[in-house]
């Protein structure tokens, strides 16, 4: 065997695990940056967060045709994606507590966006577990998952692996919940609201639940339900959301915000978001300064700004937070340099 043959076979094993790594998502990066840029400029809380975090949840990644519209999409086997400010909207409600260990429950209609986004807030030392309304998109958000954390190395940047820090259960089963819980954060998209109940009782204290209730196409309403260290529900009011359902359901239709309802009594002399309610009640009160975006109109309103790259934000503004940088070795990688060494000594 002469030594060209060796050296090559020696850069075939060290290439092969890199060319099985190599990123599936079909991204836009200009188009992408735009659309965080717009995203920034919603006026939803927590913006410079939104930015960062969405930056890093390329929807390339999540959905093959026009990933970067503001609009709502059929993505096959009666599963849809969000709209990118219904995306932000969620996140912002969510992304609140900064302790380390945090445990999340997403179930969610079955892109996997929204357990990739949440998966960055419970960070290398939780968990996000994952649940999609059938075995196909169970099989389509793991694989789009996947594929995400591959892209731009960012299963090394922030720690995250499936089956540890990312878990996919069973479909359709709830016991998995209870068995997984209780949780920091929880993120529910349901038609009737028929497991808020049910998922109310799986918060830690100080926990946060987020519902999207209604069809898929129609009037939606977004709420936040948390529950206090006193055990007590607060539940606020976020936004309205109402799509027109196209003739096949599968044509893309952007997101028209319905006015919010008004509560039957104003509160008086208080100025409170939010009221408590004892016990499993909970009360829809809205919030004045939570307004509805009307995304068609105010998502393009600042598209010519510039757009700061997440990239020069300070390094340490994310120190605190679970959201650190955490290189952990690939094991394919570290198992074809074993090989190369192996072969290589062989030589001697």
């Amino acid at each position: 065997m002469s030594w060209v043959t060796i050296f090559k076979s020696l850069l075939i094993i060290a290439i092969i695990p890199h060319l099985a790594f190599a990123s599936a998502c079909q991204t836009d990066e200009s188009a992408h940056i735009l659309l965080i840029q717009k995203i920034g400029r919603l006026g939803f809380p927590y913006a410079r967060f939104l930015q960062y975090l969405m930056y890093n949840v390329n929807r390339g990644c999540f959905v093959s045709e026009n990933p970067y519209e503001n609009i709502q999409q059929s993505i096959g086997s009666g599963g849809i994606i969000l709209a990118p400010s219904v995306h932000a909207r969620i996140i912002g409600a969510l992304a609140t507590t900064t302790n380390r260990g945090l445990r999340a429950l997403v179930i969610e209609p079955g892109s996997g966006y929204l357990t990739a986004a949440i998966s960055i807030l419970t960070g290398h030392t939780g968990v996000t577990f994952s649940s999609q309304p059938n075995k196909e998109l169970t099989d389509l958000a793991k694989k789009n998952v996947e594929n995400w954390l591959k892209h731009n190395d960012l299963r090394d940047k922030f720690g995250l692996q499936l089956g540890q820090q990312i878990i996919f259960t069973s479909v359709g089963d709830k016991t998995a919940w209870s068995s997984n819980g209780p949780y920091d954060f929880i993120f529910v998209r349901t038609k009737d609201g028929s497991t808020v109940p049910e998922l109310k009782k799986q918060l830690k204290s100080n926990g946060r639940l987020v519902c999207l209730e209604g069809p898929d196409w129609g009037k939606q309403k977004l709420y936040l339900i948390r529950y206090s260290y006193y055990g007590t529900y607060q539940e606020s009011f976020l936004m309205n959301v109402e799509y027109e359902a196209p003739p096949d359901k599968q044509s893309p239709v952007p997101p028209t915000s319905a006015p919010p309802a008004k509560p039957k009594e104003e509160p008086s002399g208080e100025d409170e978001e939010t009221t408590d309610v004892s016990g499993k009640d909970t009360i829809y009160v809205p919030r004045e300064e939570t307004t509805n975006v009307r995304e068609e109109d105010t998502i393009d309103a600042y598209a010519e700004e510039p757009f700061i790259e997440p990239g020069v934000f300070d390094p340490d503004y994310f120190s605190h937070t679970s959201i650190q940088v955490k290189h952990t070795p690939d094991s394919k990688v570290l198992f074809s340099l074993c090989i190369s060494i192996t072969l290589f000594m062989s030589l001697f």
